[in-house]
This record gives C-alpha cells, structure tokens and sequence, in this order.
C-alpha cells in the first residue's frame, strides 16, 4: 500500500503491510490495493492472492500410496522368490 501525501502527490510513503507466518509466506502469489475502497483516509484495502495448500496435500497421499504399492511388490517378490528357491 502506498499513501500519497494531501499536498503534494509526488511524495508518497508504505503504510499498510501484510502480515503473515514465515511457513505460510511462499503461498501467498501477488499483493494488491484496491483504490475504490477507502477505509480511512490514509489507508487503502490489501489484498493478497494465495496459492492452495491441497494440492500438497494430494501429492502426499499420492506418493504413500505409491509407497504401499511398493511394498506389496516387494513382498510378492520375496515370496516368489522364496518359493521358486525351495523347489530346486
């Protein structure tokens, strides 16, 4: 947010910040004020566009399943293995 000084439009200073958790700083994408809505006469709304956590979340279940996946060939494997060992 940026706020102009009443007699003199060249000078202008960063008033208005966005606050947030270290962890959740990489989602947020873009910032912007809305110049129409004024709350205060100094003050301008902020705005700010964040990237969705579900989609991490999808990924993380995914790949466990891929893991239990894993897993169960590994163990068909053993057991194949272990069969066809003791025949000869």
């Amino acid at each position: 947010m940026t706020w102009y000084k009443w007699n003199d439009p060249d000078i202008k200073s960063q008033i208005d910040y966005i606050l947030t958790r270290k962890r959740d700083f990489s989602e947020i994408s873009d910032a912007k004020v809305i110049a129409n809505i004024s709350i205060d006469t100094d003050h301008r709304m902020v705005v700010i566009d964040r990237k969705d956590k579900i989609n991490s979340n999808i990924r993380k279940k995914k790949s466990s399943i891929e893991t239990m996946e894993r897993i169960r060939e590994c163990r068909k494997w053993n057991h194949f293995q272990r069969k066809n060992t003791t025949k000869f």
